[in-house]
């Protein structure tokens, strides 16, 4: 038989969780503006990599520091932002996942630093916050998923390191870069999700024909006869492939050209930025290049710089795909026409280290979009 005041109490700390969880989004969407002292025990304690402290005052200090509404912070950062992915409850509270970020303006380059992790809420009796253990991605992810502390050397070193002057790489092929949100930031890849948007495509088979056909495209073949500035990358379909990657490099080697088509498309305009849709091709381009409407994504990008051969991007693709599985993710195969995507940021014969990522959607993640 249930027992009425036993029920009553489940009922009541299930509410009070839950009025909790609504307070943390609002908390987050504000970046703590204001902090909500009714959420949280008086002692409640805080750490991360780097500082640990007890005590609410210090902590609404910290987050208003963060935030940039504090002298320190108001010295020190900009462009301050913090958004919740997801929050859920656990056997011993709640854990959120997030992405923060600040701009390090005393330096002369004004670094963004950017850290993506998860919070771990411990609650007491009264389901109020009693401690929050903060985790980053790029240093305490472990494999399968976890996390784990690490010393607060590996924890400077991963700050320090996001404050370096970026140095001189080659020239972007265009200033605007499709937005998007940071989801992960790992050790050796990022986690983004990028929007709707509507692009520009061709089929080809030489790389040089599609950068030709989409520059005659953007160069005033089209309805409008204007100019127009197409969202970096450049973004070309890589097919799945039955061959040997050794194979795949002795093709390479003797020059064999692919026995498809592949694709490549410029992103154009996002219509969730209230963008116009961009004109039609010409009567000389129907058929050579069409526009199409790209869906939202959530993708995993590995950086390089190497020279983009077949041989190479598929070597990091596999890289890539192993590294998400480590990590308890699940990278999706792809369909026979497009395994995964080579992006291409700079300027054709810009020189410089180079810009090329490797993009693979992911089919099974942890980043549910409020």
């Amino acid at each position: 038989m249930i027992d009425p005041g036993s029920f009553a109490v489940a009922a009541e700390q299930k509410s009070a969780v839950a009025k909790l969880m609504e307070g943390l989004r609002k908390e987050y969407d504000s970046f703590f503006q204001p902090l909500l002292p009714e959420f949280y025990n008086p002692e409640v304690s805080f750490a991360d990599p780097l500082i640990s402290f007890t005590g609410l005052e210090k902590y609404k200090n910290n987050v208003d520091m963060l935030a940039g509404k504090t002298p320190l912070g108001k010295a020190c950062f900009t462009d301050c932002g913090l958004a919740m992915h997801g929050i859920k409850e656990t056997p011993t509270g709640l854990q959120t996942r997030w992405t923060l970020q600040f701009r390090f303006k005393l330096l002369p380059w004004a670094p963004l630093a950017q850290f993506t992790g998860v919070s771990k809420y411990t609650l007491d009796a009264n389901k109020r916050v009693l401690a929050q253990q903060d985790y980053w991605d790029s240093i305490n992810l472990q494999k399968g998923g976890a996390y784990a502390a690490v010393s607060k050397l590996d924890a400077l070193k991963d700050f320090v390191g996001q404050l370096q002057p970026s140095g001189s790489g080659a020239r972007q092929a265009s200033d605007k870069e499709l937005p998007y949100v940071l989801l992960r930031r790992a050790k050796d890849y990022e986690v983004r999700r990028y929007p709707q948007h509507v692009a520009v495509s061709t089929n080809y088979y030489r790389r040089i024909d599609a950068f030709g056909t989409l520059g005659a495209y953007t160069n005033g073949a089209n309805e409008q006869e204007k100019a127009l500035k197409a969202y970096v990358p450049s973004l070309m379909s890589v097919q799945q492939d039955s061959r040997t990657l050794a194979q795949i490099t002795d093709d390479a080697l003797d020059l064999k050209p692919s026995e498809k088509p592949k694709v490549m498309r410029w992103p154009m305009a996002v219509p969730a930025m209230r963008e116009p849709a961009p004109p039609q091709p010409t009567e000389r381009l129907m058929g050579a290049c069409e526009l199409e409407l790209v869906p939202s994504r959530v993708v995993a990008c590995y950086k390089f710089s190497d020279p983009t051969t077949e041989p190479i991007v598929r070597g990091y693709h596999a890289l890539l795909a192993k590294r998400l599985r480590e990590d308890g993710l699940k990278p999706s195969d792809g369909v026979p026409e497009e395994q995964f995507r080579l992006a291409q940021f700079d300027a054709l014969n810009s020189f410089g280290a180079r810009r090329s990522e490797v993009w693979i959607d992911l089919e099974e993640h942890p980043w549910v979009e409020q």
